[in-house]
């Protein structure tokens, strides 16, 4: 978003809000963001399997974006609720991923955002979900253990079903229901204000296309 701004010689600023019960790894702490061992990152990503912070990153690779960035400490629905820096032309909400933290969100921004602006939502998945488990949980323990006894029982059924591999989302359709029930709350009470469009993004690596749908919030 910084660099589109800076491509289209545009005055603006991105304020990024780190949500504490979600994301406790400090501005400028090291951490390995992209595993290649965990099959969610390419083994030729540039980053895959360095310890490095995201103020080093930005510095390294992004000083001009950096500069249009704002770091913000602190839980997005009390940030939203003292917000004073204008109003919002894009929001994009990539944090606590339940359903009280959504609706809260939304609540806020409803009133916050300019009149074409727009509220994206990552990980947003119009599929079924089962006893609200992660999909990724269910998936570690068929990883770890069904999927090696079914390859002592069943060889070449247990290779050729891949469980605890890529699948997971054909075990639990959906890892965030809260998002999901929120955002289908907020369209109910604001009416005609917003409309909905589910967007489909490219899956990465191992992971299925479904975890990278994108919610689409915007003004008639």
């Amino acid at each position: 978003m910084a660099r589109a701004m800076i491509d289209a010689s545009l005055n603006g600023r991105v304020y990024t809000i780190r949500v504490y019960t979600i994301d406790v790894i400090d501005h400028h702490a090291a951490r390995n963001w992209h595993s290649s061992q965990a099959g969610k990152q390419d083994a030729d990503e540039p980053l895959a399997d360095i310890a490095i912070s995201r103020a080093r990153i930005w510095k390294r690779w992004f000083p001009d974006e950096a500069d249009r960035i704002s770091p913000i400490t602190g839980r997005s629905w009390e940030i939203l609720n003292a917000w004073s820096q204008g109003e919002i032309d894009v929001a994009f909400l990539d944090g606590a991923h339940t359903y009280e933290a959504i609706r809260k969100e939304l609540s806020f921004l409803d009133a916050l955002m300019t009149p074409a602006g727009v509220i994206l939502l990552d990980d947003y998945h119009p599929g079924m979900d089962i006893f609200r488990v992660r999909s990724r949980m269910v998936n570690g323990c068929i990883r770890k253990i069904v999927a090696p006894v079914l390859r002592k029982i069943w060889p070449a059924g247990g290779e050729r079903l891949r469980l605890g591999t890529d699948n997971e989302f054909a075990l639990v359709k959906q890892r965030y229901s809260g998002i999901r029930k929120a955002v289908r709350e907020f369209l109910e009470e604001s009416g005609d204000r917003w409309s909905l469009a589910i967007i489909s993004r490219p899956a990465r690596g191992a992971y299925q296309v479904d975890d990278y749908s994108l919610a689409l919030l915007t003004r008639r």
